[in-house]
């Protein structure tokens, strides 16, 4: 071990044991604090040595900010009807590169769907390039790993990483203390990326309870426009845990659509943070996709940070017994005449759990704001739960701003209206159901890529889900 990483790895360990004698009265959290550290040094013993020495600092200050604030409790404001006690306790390991390899056949039987465009698959939180299909260059456009992007493109890497922001909460900074991998997509001024970008991340065969830290960065220049498509699912029947960050940036007059898909295994954890920057007269989309994991939560935060900068965002959870997801939004219109809509769906079956707060902040001086929330909910068994909050934040005298939330079931007599025409109760009730969420899928601004997700969403209706 060189000087400097000896003199890194003492001063480390010596402030991470001040933070552990303070807390040592609470010892669930020094355990797992514990834990990480452990975790924190063997990935710092196997990073290569030719990474720049700033990844290796950002790392180090993000685990030393990580081990001060400690994983939520339902005590936490944010975090009251989520409880993460499960993530903290469990001894999720680092994964290997390589340790799980998927060939061109199993992939095309794991993923039967065809979508045109640029295509990068990670297994196991790693890029796996045999898998990919990767565009012809065109025009200064950066479409790669982020780890090749970390040695080729420093300078714009480090100024977008190294960047302190207010959204940042303990899971994103765990994230940021483990970057190794993920998607790096830089379109200059004034192109447009005709295909959609898609991201598939892959969670194979692999041991149990192994951690997976994805981090991916989109940067769309001034008047360009693009697509991106992520899509999380899993061939594995471990418990296993996803702790993933993007962070997105539509410059002065860019268009950005995001299509999400969160599919993992029935016994994963998944926990992510989507991050927006929009500026002036720029416009951000996105259709959220929550289908798998044991416990799932997706924080969405948009910062509408000029004049004119808009956002539509969208969202349809489907949990089924013993699944909990939780949807929090974030929508910060900080100058005049931003515009935002949002409409979030959730149809829950048998004994699941669905969390949904969405926040709309407008700030001092935002005037001629117009921003529109809502959250509708279809219960479909009478051991389902919803806590939905919708909030307004206004600091401004000469807006327009509106929320609401709903919860109910669905309408006997429409359901009895139907099997009088000789459908069955359970085909009435996804007929219904289906209709219900259809009409996320016509506000989103899906473009090339509806079909994707309506087809997703026709699935969940297979299987008697209705009746669960």
């Amino acid at each position: 071990m060189d000087a400097r990483a000896w003199e890194f790895e003492g001063s480390l360990k010596r402030e991470i044991q001040m933070i552990m004698v303070q807390d040592q009265k609470k010892d669930k959290h020094s355990k797992a604090l514990e834990h990480y550290e452990s975790l924190f040094h063997g990935l710092n013993a196997t990073c290569k040595s030719s990474e720049p020495s700033w990844l290796e600092v950002l790392r180090r200050n993000a685990f030393l900010k990580f081990s001060q604030i400690g994983f939520p409790t339902t005590k936490t404001e944010a975090w009251k009807y989520t409880n993460v006690s499960e993530i903290e306790t469990a001894r999720f390991q680092n994964v290997q590169r390589g340790s799980s390899l998927v060939v061109k056949e199993e992939f095309d039987q794991m993923f039967p769907f065809s979508l045109n465009g640029t295509r990068l698959v990670f297994v196991n939180g790693f890029f796996a390039e045999h898998l990919s299909i990767l565009p012809n260059p065109q025009d200064g456009v950066v479409i790669s790993s982020l780890d090749l992007a970390i040695k080729t493109h420093p300078e714009i890497l480090k100024s977008y990483l190294t960047r302190e922001t207010n959204t940042e909460d303990v899971f994103a900074t765990l994230n940021k203390a483990f970057i190794q991998d993920g998607v790096f997509v830089y379109v200059p001024q004034n192109l447009e990326i005709k295909n959609p970008i898609h991201l598939i991340f892959i969670q194979g065969e692999s041991q149990s309870l192994s951690l997976v830290q994805p981090r991916n960065l989109i940067v769309i220049g001034p008047r360009s426009r693009a697509s991106i498509i992520e899509t999380f699912f899993s061939v594995s029947e471990h418990a296993y845990f996803t702790n993933g960050v993007t962070e997105m940036v539509a410059e002065e007059g860019a268009t950005l659509r995001y299509g999400r898909v969160q599919a993992e295994g029935k016994k994963a954890y998944h926990v992510y943070a989507t991050n927006v920057q929009v500026g002036k007269e720029s416009s951000f989309s996105s259709l959220v996709l929550d289908l798998g994991a044991k416990i799932a939560r997706h924080n969405l935060n948009v910062e509408l940070l000029d004049v004119g900068a808009s956002c539509n965002l969208n969202g349809l959870y489907f949990p089924r017994s013993g699944q909990h997801m939780d949807h929090h939004t974030s929508i910060q219109h900080q100058k005049p005449e931003g515009v935002s809509r949002q409409l979030y769906k959730g149809i829950l079956s048998g004994a699941s759990q669905a969390v949904f707060c969405g926040n709309i902040f407008v700030a001092p001086g935002a005037q001629k704001t117009d921003a529109a929330q809502a959250n509708k909910n279809l219960l479909l068994s009478s051991e389902a739960t919803i806590d939905t909050k919708p909030q307004l934040e206004i600091f401004a005298d000469d807006v327009k701003c509106t929320h609401g939330a709903a919860i109910g079931e669905l309408d006997p007599t429409q359901v009895f209206y139907l099997k009088s025409r000789g459908i069955s109760e359970l085909k009435a009730k996804e007929i219904l159901s289906l209709g219900f969420a259809v009409e996320v899928l016509n506000h989103a601004e899906l473009e090339t890529t509806h079909e994707y997700f309506e087809t997703l969403v026709k699935n969940q209706f297979e299987g008697n889900y209705c009746e669960k």
